[in-house]
């Protein structure tokens, strides 16, 4: 936690509060970018616990979303996010039914995220880093574009080249997962798993390259149920 009293306030946003320390509730996160924002790290840890609570073993999927060349993000893009996470979640929830309808039973999964949305220099256009959390009995990998199987991968492509209404042509290489996307996380393990996600995504967190000001959202994720 950032030990400064009173704590550091961002200047664009007074509710959201600057963490400058190398922990966060004892895990370790990332520095090298500046200062990170307290709200998001806390929104992080109770995403993943949640997941974890629903399910005895996660899967956590990291990919990133751009625009096409020439295409400008709405004033208000909270609901580019929402439909493309809409458009997720019925993909997921139609590929469960079909799995038990072949298979005559199959894993359910709740579908956890996180995202951040941030912008490019000197363009100024918007980019997002995202994270899927689902059961990891029921998706084990994110997959790959080019793959002749159906997969996670194809499933974000799609859900977002809709979200965006463009055609599946348009939106080639829109939708990206960067090296070393998937952590698996076990409820009963020794925690190492939850600490090495933890830091790979306060990187969303950083105060650099975001902007505050409007009705955008600079940051998000879904809904947390803790007990």
């Amino acid at each position: 936690m950032n030990n400064a009293w009173p704590p550091r306030r961002h200047p664009e946003n007074r509710n959201l509060v600057l963490h400058e320390g190398p922990e966060f509730h004892g895990m370790p996160v990332q520095q090298q970018k500046g200062p990170l924002i307290e709200n998001y790290l806390d929104r992080i840890e109770k995403v993943i616990q949640t997941s974890l609570l629903r399910h005895p073993r996660v899967a956590a999927m990291r990919f990133d979303l751009r625009l096409p060349q020439g295409m400008q993000a709405e004033g208000d893009d909270n609901r580019l996010m929402t439909a493309f996470w809409e458009r997720l979640k019925d993909r997921i929830e139609h590929d469960r039914a079909r799995a038990r309808k072949q298979l005559g039973m199959a894993h359910d999964t709740t579908v956890g995220y996180i995202w951040a949305r941030e912008y490019d220099q000197p363009g100024n256009r918007p980019h997002w880093h995202c994270v899927l959390l689902v059961n990891k009995d029921a998706y084990f990998g994110i997959g790959r574009l080019w793959s002749d199987q159906e997969n996670m991968h194809k499933r974000i492509t799609s859900a977002w080249n809709s979200a965006l209404g463009i055609t599946p042509e348009q939106g080639q290489g829109l939708a990206e997962a960067p090296k070393n996307p998937v952590y698996h996380l076990h409820r009963h393990s020794d925690g190492r798993d939850f600490t090495n996600l933890f830091y790979r995504l306060s990187y969303f967190t950083k105060m650099k390259t975001k902007q505050y000001h409007g009705s955008a959202h600079a940051f998000g994720g879904s809904s947390v149920t803790l007990v």
